[in-house]
């Protein structure tokens, strides 16, 4: 996935990168945080809709 959005990034002006609350730690969420800011996409999390 990382290296997926590193190549899209240079087509696609607008790359998101997600999680789903509650499925990963807050300490997970923090670390993909840290990888889209340093990759240039933004990092989003997003609601479980279960």
């Amino acid at each position: 996935m990382i290296g997926f959005a590193r190549e899209v990034k240079r087509y696609v002006p607008n790359v998101v990168m997600t999680t789903v609350e509650t499925t990963i730690s807050h300490e997970d969420e923090e670390r993909c945080r840290a990888i889209c800011e340093k990759l240039g996409v933004r990092y989003r999390i997003r609601a479980w809709a279960g």
